[in-house]
C-alpha cells in the first residue's frame, strides 16, 4: 500500500458500506462493501456482497473506488437518480479516485464505473 492508499483506508473504510440502486423496482440491486481489516504491510481483498447472494472479493483499487461510488450514491439517498446526477456522480467518483491513483485515464475509470 502506498501513502495515499493507507491516507485513504484509514479515513474511509473503517465500516461497512452499503447502498441500494432502484429501490422500489423489481431490478433493485444491492450493494455492501466490507472492507478488509487494515494493515499497512499488505493489501488483503475486501468483499462485495451484491442482494445478499453473490459474493466478491475484490482488490484495494476496486475497494476504493467502489467506496468512492457508494459514497456519492448515498449523497442523493430517498431521491431518484437522474442521469445527469449520474454522470455528476461518475465524474465526482473518478476525480476522487484520482487524488489517489495518479496514473489511470479518467475514461478508463469512467468505463470501468459503467
Amino acid at each position: 500500500m502506498n501513502y495515499k492508499e493507507r491516507k485513504f483506508y484509514k479515513q474511509n473504510l473503517k465500516e461497512v458500506l452499503h447502498t441500494n440502486l432502484n429501490p422500489y423496482e423489481p431490478g433493485v440491486v444491492r450493494i455492501h462493501l466490507i472492507p478488509a481489516k487494515y494493515n499497512p504491510f499488505k493489501a488483503d481483498p475486501s468483499v462485495v456482497i451484491l442482494n445478499g447472494k453473490d459474493i466478491l472479493p475484490i482488490g484495494l483499487a476496486w475497494t476504493i473506488l467502489l467506496a468512492i461510488f457508494i459514497k456519492e450514491v448515498n449523497k442523493y439517498k430517498g431521491n431518484e437518480i437522474t442521469e445527469e446526477q449520474l454522470e455528476k456522480i461518475v465524474n465526482t467518483t473518478v476525480n476522487k479516485a484520482l487524488k489517489v491513483y495518479k496514473k489511470p485515464r479518467k475514461n478508463y475509470l469512467k468505463k470501468r464505473l459503467k
